[in-house]
C-alpha cells in the first residue's frame, strides 16, 4: 500500500461548522460558568462570520462581469444565497454557471453526465503539462461534477458495503461517502496520467496487486500525486518494456487482450518481448 497523507479532495467550498456548546447542569456552578464562557465565544464567532460572509459576497459580486452575474442571478438558488449571505453557496452557483456556459435552464441529468464525463476523461498532456498543472485541471473538473451531484463512484451499494452493515443509517452512509469518492478520483487521476511517463508505473501497481491481493493503488488524491511525483522510470536494457507495460494498461482500460500474441512466438506461445512484464 502506498503511504497516504492528508486528503486534497475535500469540498473546497465549505466552511467548518460553528457548533453551539452543550447545555450544562445548571445545578453545577462550574459547568454553568464554563458554558456561559463558551456560549459567549460562540455568539462572537457567529457575529464575525456573518459580517465576513456579507463582505465576501459583496466582493465576489464586484469581481463578476455583468453578463456572468446576470446568469448567476437567474439560478433558482440565487435568492437563497442572497438571503443567507452564504459565500460558499454563491461560489457553487458560480461554478455551475461556469460549467454550463452561463445557461441556467440546462437539464440537470445532462449537466451531471457531461460534468462527470469530463472529469473521468481528463488526460495529462503529452510532455508539456506538469503533474501540478494536471492536478489543478483534474480537481476543477471533478469538483464541478460533485457540485452537479454526480455520485463519483459513491453508489448506494458501495456505500453500504463500506459501512460493513446490512442496514446502515443515513449518517453512517454519509460518513463513508467522502472516502469512496476520493478513492474513485485518485484512480481516475492515475489512469489519466501521461502513459509514456507513467504507463509502466500503473501496470506495475496492478501486477503487484495480483501477488499481494490487497490495494496497491493510492486511495487519496494526495497519495496519487505523491506517487507520480516520487516515481522513477523503470530501468531496463530493453526499450520494449514501457511499450509492454502500456499494453497491460490498455487491457485494463479497453478490456481487450494484447495483439502481440500468435504462432510466431517462441515455442508457439505468446510472442512476448524479452524484458517486458507479462501483461
Amino acid at each position: 500500500m502506498v503511504g497516504e497523507s492528508t486528503s486534497t479532495a475535500k469540498d473546497p467550498f465549505s466552511l467548518p461548522p460553528l457548533v453551539a456548546p452543550n447545555l450544562p447542569d445548571w445545578n453545577n456552578k462550574q459547568e454553568e460558568h464554563d458554558y456561559l464562557k463558551k456560549d459567549k465565544n460562540y455568539e462572537a464567532e457567529k457575529s464575525v462570520r456573518k459580517a465576513n460572509e456579507a463582505a465576501l459576497c459583496a466582493m465576489l459580486k464586484r469581481h463578476c462581469s455583468a453578463v456572468f452575474l446576470s446568469a448567476a442571478e437567474s439560478h433558482p438558488k440565487w435568492s437563497t444565497v442572497i438571503a443567507n449571505n452564504s459565500s460558499m453557496d454563491m461560489l457553487k452557483v458560480f461554478q455551475i454557471v461556469a460549467a454550463t456556459g452561463g445557461s441556467t435552464n440546462v437539464d440537470p441529468t445532462m449537466m451531471g453526465v457531461e460534468a462527470q464525463r469530463k472529469a473521468y476523461t481528463c488526460k495529462q498532456k503529452e510532455e508539456n503539462q506538469t503533474n501540478a498543472e494536471y492536478l489543478q485541471v483534474f480537481m476543477q473538473l471533478s469538483n464541478t461534477a460533485r457540485f452537479c451531484d454526480c455520485p463519483m463512484g459513491a453508489s448506494l451499494s458501495r456505500l453500504i458495503q463500506e459501512t460493513g452493515k446490512s442496514d446502515p443509517t443515513m449518517a453512517e452512509l454519509r460518513a463513508v461517502e467522502e472516502k469512496i469518492v476520493e478513492k474513485e478520483m485518485a484512480m481516475a487521476f492515475l489512469l489519466g496520467a501521461n502513459r509514456k511517463r507513467y504507463g509502466g508505473l500503473i501496470a506495475q501497481a496492478n501486477n503487484a496487486r495480483l501477488f499481494s491481493g490487497s490495494d496497491t493503488f493510492p486511495t487519496t488524491m494526495s497519495g496519487a500525486i505523491e506517487l507520480l511525483n516520487n516515481s522513477r522510470p523503470l530501468v531496463t536494457s530493453y526499450h520494449s518494456s514501457i511499450r509492454s507495460s502500456e499494453i497491460g494498461v490498455s487491457f485494463l482500460a479497453d478490456g481487450q487482450p494484447s495483439t502481440e500474441s500468435g504462432a510466431g512466438g517462441r515455442g508457439g506461445g505468446p510472442n512476448r518481448r524479452s524484458g517486458g512484464p507479462i501483461t
